[in-house]
């Protein structure tokens, strides 16, 4: 009897959330009110004087006229519903095509206002440039240019972040640098100087940082600006042809924290009339390890290079931007060629 009681009661609820069509519901209903017969039967004393049926019947027309109504209900909202479910994804749809033309226009737009960064030829090397680019929009930049003087500039800057906003900051780098080239006149500090403020006064809501190095390369001497950024590398023949590159690390300050900002160059002085040296300068994205970067590791990074791929030193780094400039000299031509 009281598993009878317990189905009495839980029927009304099973009628009404089961049955997917009215006819469904209306069999369900019979069904337990057969089985309710049968479970009660005629002994039970409690209900000497109650008509057990009616009760049946009862609970059982409820669930029926709830099933019913809100079957009707559904019936008549569910195109509504499903018509606006599908405006909604549409003009998901929508948006999400008109933010990826927007970043396209944004890129080409940057692209042409990055600077075209062809093989520079100086004394006895090359400089060639590689850019693999993760994103639509990079944070990372990277110039070179040839002072009057002879001396080769090479800098890159690695945009804290991404998108938009890091697009914004590495155009603002690239503005400070084309006003530079037209100077006859280059002093590194100032540039960086300006780098620096700038990016601080951008920052005055949200702060706007990169890491920087800067490399000024003569003829018998290397002097290397690092403003958090990764070594510069220097490379050394060795009697076996092999090439043995040594970091050159120059402490400093990410660009944009402060104000005011202090610089600690490392030079490094050649031998007098010895050819150019191989030099090396990245970004995370390629010398992931820093100083710890082995020999080994970047040859095989440069003879990647042949297969038109600059692969990370470290899988963890996949995502980032890849940026490298390398100072080839001639004797190092078979180790392959980079593309502008």
């Amino acid at each position: 009897m009281i598993i009878a009681g317990i189905y009495t009661a839980i029927g009304p609820t099973i009628v009404f959330i089961a049955p997917t069509s009215n006819k469904n519901a209306i069999l369900l209903a019979a069904e337990h009110i057969i089985l309710g017969m049968i479970g009660w039967g005629h002994q039970h004393p409690a209900l000497e004087d109650f008509n057990w049926f009616s009760l049946l019947t009862i609970f059982d027309s409820l669930g029926l006229a709830l099933n019913v109504f809100f079957y009707k209900y559904l019936i008549q909202f569910s195109p509504l519903d499903s018509r606006s479910k599908e405006l909604q994804l549409q003009n998901e749809r929508l948006r999400l095509e008109a933010i990826e033309t927007q970043m396209h226009i944004a890129q080409r737009v940057q692209d042409s206002l990055s600077p075209a960064l062809k093989v520079l030829h100086w004394n006895d090397a090359e400089v060639h440039f590689y850019h693999e680019q993760q994103d639509i929009l990079g944070g990372d930049w990277m110039g070179a240019r040839i002072l009057p003087s002879g001396e080769l500039v090479l800098v890159v800057a690695d945009v804290t972040g991404k998108g938009i906003a890091a697009a914004m900051v590495a155009q603002a780098i690239n503005t400070l640098w084309a006003e530079a080239k037209a100077a006859s006149f280059f002093a590194a500090e100032d540039w960086l100087r300006s780098v620096n403020r700038t990016l601080y006064d951008m920052g005055e809501k949200v702060p706007h940082t990169a890491t920087v190095g800067l490399a000024v390369v003569g003829r018998d001497q290397l002097t290397y600006y690092s403003c958090g950024h990764t070594p510069i590398f220097i490379g050394q023949a060795q009697r076996t042809q092999n090439v043995r590159y040594r970091p050159v690390i120059a402490p400093g300050q990410v660009l944009g924290l402060s104000g005011d900002i202090s610089f600690n160059p490392r030079r490094i002085n050649f031998a007098p009339g010895a050819p150019t040296p191989s030099i090396l300068l990245g970004s995370d994205g390629v010398f992931a390890r820093g100083s710890r970067t082995s020999s080994k590791k970047i040859s095989a990074i440069l003879n990647g290079i042949e297969h038109e791929r600059l692969a990370p030193e470290a899988p963890s780094e996949a995502e980032d931007d890849r940026l490298l400039i390398w100072v080839r000299p001639a004797s190092q031509a078979g180790l392959g060629t980079l593309s502008a």
